[in-house]
């Protein structure tokens, strides 16, 4: 299971997106765990788009090509149960672009619309969020990642 420590959600309902924070040590067990936290939440709509922050993780090292794929098969399955219509991953640094890449090659084959980004600014205009509403996504990632990273400390 995932610590709770180690991701947080937000739903912005009149935006149709959820922003997801991961932090420290990220694995697919922990991604599924908190993945699956958020289709079950009663606020959650399968219409939503889908921001994930992994800008301050570390892959776990061990992480095998079976894990990536059975990682990738729970998504699909999750996809097809609850939906998600875009997903946007916002990326740091070549480790977690290359992980990303792995999981969203399979994901690509089963018509998953997911891209990997760099910057917030990039993800947003993608997901189609302009203007003030970009500022409301900004601060709600702000409010997650200060959120966990005081969890950190804590």
């Amino acid at each position: 299971m995932s610590d709770p420590k180690d991701s947080s959600y937000t739903i912005l309902k009149e935006l149709g997106l959820v922003i997801q924070c991961h932090t420290r040590e990220i694995s697919p067990e922990k991604g599924k765990y908190s993945r699956l936290k958020i289709y079950l939440d009663q606020d959650y709509d399968k219409k939503f788009m889908l921001l994930v922050d992994i800008r301050t993780t570390n892959f776990v090292s061990k992480t095998s090509e079976l894990d990536i794929h059975l990682y990738a098969d729970f998504l699909i399955e999750m996809q097809q149960n609850y939906g998600c219509n875009r997903t946007a991953v916002l990326t740091d640094n070549p480790a977690q672009v290359a992980n990303s890449m792995r999981i969203i090659s399979i994901l690509k084959d089963y018509g998953m619309d997911c891209h990997i980004f760099s910057t917030l600014g990039a993800a947003s205009n993608w997901l189609g969020i302009y203007n003030k509403d970009r500022l409301k996504v900004a601060e709600s990632l702000q409010v997650l990642t200060q959120t966990l990273s005081a969890s950190f400390i804590l």
